[in-house]
């Protein structure tokens, strides 16, 4: 095949004395000159021309040089092609910002022309060829044999996909605007799914240190087969099994709104799976399901890539805010909540109790001979015994129980809707559970009991505070009674 003897440099510039001078430069340095007089020529003449190297002016009407650039960066065929890129104001940060983003090799003032594009061309045209990319003495490059309308409708889509690109990547980092309420943050983010397409069911697992949960936003009943799909399809890619712990799978709408009795459906059609990094760290991901296999289309999939992509960081956000907020409220030991967030919710269950009638109860859990276990064994072995005992405490709770640490080594559940009775049973589950436990210290075996009391809430409490003075009562009275054991407030003691 015929070689390129002379390197072809491209000039793009609305000003025709620009171009002139350009071209006179270039000619005296050997190089063969093409003109173009403004931004959709200069795309034209890229593409016809094929040259070695590309100068183009920053400031033209109609398309301006960050738009060629990024065109011509954006297109198979030019996108190796060299770009230096002019301009006749002064050089700002910004200018060579937006310059060198657009996929600019080069950013260079026209005031230092004379002195700087000789060399600068040089340089490029030298590490375009020893890179092995078609351009200076290397085999000539065919010319395109696109016409005018089709390099406009190219430059028509590029420029709507751009725009659409960036909006979605604005939507997506406007939701960080709602990481104080995550419940918000979500709904939001599924909206914008749905913008985009029509989902059966919509995944954001968030995989923080302390928690992992599933967020299920459902546009159409699910069969129970399906529903443990998606768990599966989320768990090869997240760190920890999802829906091991209670509470970690959240369904939007509630389950029974959603599972569809008689349904038999056993998967879904089609689903993505797009994982939310930040870095090499995972935070979670974003999946998909769909009825039929032509929803997902490879142009959806690349938004809704992008989607994940622009979403990550605000699902670190989200993470961070509740692992703030978590540290807030926790005992630092225990990692059970604090007395002062015990306090709030036993404030709110009281003022509900008087508005609804709801009633509640406080169980209070005292490790017996904690003192002994600290004074035998040292305070290292007396912690782990509380954290273990803090552990079972945790496990034995609903979701919507609060458990806490009082002080020392006394837990307290807050437990709504929750009668005496209910309350003296789980306390003697708690209380047998305490019984079994082995917690190792150094050669030894630890094992301790522990005493409970609990207390309803009654008509006339001043306030829930009360409440807990009255289970502390009936855990003295069981500490009396030889520890080990339960035991109930009543009021008529």
């Amino acid at each position: 095949m015929a070689r390129r003897e002379v390197p072809k440099v491209l000039v793009v510039d609305d000003a025709a004395t620009h171009r002139r001078i350009a071209g006179e430069l270039l000619a005296r340095q050997g190089y063969r000159v093409v003109e173009a007089c403004d931004g959709l020529q200069g795309i034209s003449h890229a593409f016809w021309e094929m040259p070695d190297l590309i100068i183009c002016d920053v400031h033209m009407p109609e398309l301006s040089g960050y738009q060629v650039c990024r065109f011509l960066k954006h297109s198979e065929q030019t996108r190796a092609i060299p770009i230096i890129l002019m301009t006749a104001s002064e050089l700002s940060r910004q200018d060579r910002f937006w310059g060198l983003r657009s996929g600019a090799d080069r950013y260079v003032a026209k005031e230092l022309a004379r002195d700087r594009l000789p060399e600068e061309v040089a340089k490029l045209l030298s590490q375009a060829a020893g890179s092995g990319r078609d351009g200076a003495r290397g085999e000539a490059a065919p010319r395109s044999t696109r016409d005018q309308s089709s390099i406009h409708r190219d430059v028509g889509f590029l420029f709507d996909k751009l725009l659409f690109e960036t909006t979605i990547a604005s939507e997506a980092r406007r939701l960080a605007s709602h990481v104080h309420d995550e419940e918000q943050c979500l709904a939001e983010l599924a909206a914008l799914a749905g913008d985009l397409t029509d989902f059966r069911c919509l995944g954001v697992h968030l995989d923080g240190p302390e928690s992992s949960t599933l967020h299920l936003f459902v546009h159409r009943p699910l069969s129970a087969a399906q529903l443990a799909c998606v768990g599966e399809t989320v768990g090869q890619q997240a760190r920890k099994p999802v829906g091991a712990e209670p509470g970690s799978i959240m369904i939007r709408p509630p389950p029974h709104e959603l599972l569809g009795e008689g349904l038999t459906e056993h998967g879904f059609a089609a689903h993505c799976v797009f994982p939310l990094r930040i870095g090499a760290a995972s935070v979670g991901s974003i999946s998909l399901y769909f009825e039929q296999s032509g929803d997902l289309s490879a142009r959806l999939r690349e938004h809704l890539g992008l989607l994940a992509q622009e979403f990550a960081p605000v699902a670190r956000l989200l993470l961070l805010y509740q692992e703030n907020k978590r540290l807030s409220v926790s005992d630092g030991l225990t990692r059970l909540y604090n007395v002062r967030y015990l306090r709030e919710r036993v404030v709110e269950a009281h003022a509900t109790y008087q508005r609804h009638e709801r009633i509640f109860s406080l169980l209070i859990l005292d490790v017996d001979h904690f003192k002994r276990v600290n004074d035998r064994h040292g305070h290292g072995a007396g912690d782990e015994v509380l954290q273990s005992v803090a552990a079972l405490f945790r496990a034995g709770l609903r979701r919507e129980d609060v458990p806490a640490r009082y002080g020392g080594d006394e837990l307290v559940a807050l437990l709504p809707e929750t009668a005496a009775a209910g309350a003296v049973a789980l306390g003697e589950r708690l209380r047998q559970q305490v019984r079994k436990l082995v917690v190792p210290a150094g050669r030894e075996q630890l094992r301790v009991t522990a005493s409970i009391g609990v207390a309803e809430v009654w008509p006339g409490c001043a306030d829930g505070w009360s409440v807990l003075g009255r289970a502390d009562a009936a855990l003295y009275e069981a500490k009396h009674a030889g520890r080990n054991a339960v035991r109930v407030f009543h009021s008529e003691r």
